[in-house]
């Protein structure tokens, strides 16, 4: 299990359908351990460390 999660979505829109369609923004803003990044998820992906594994 993590002790957080980051989720990259390239496309703003996606995140309003998902806000209007799917659940709202509100109930995930006060997760502690989730935070969502507007960006290409090649430029905010990186290797887990060798500590990791």
């Amino acid at each position: 299990m993590s002790d957080h999660l980051t989720t990259v979505e390239l496309d703003a829109a996606v995140v309003d359908a998902g806000a209007r369609f799917f659940t709202p923004g509100e109930p995930l803003a006060r997760l502690a351990n989730w935070r969502l990044v507007l960006a290409d998820g090649k430029q905010c992906w990186r290797p887990p460390s060798a500590a990791s594994t």
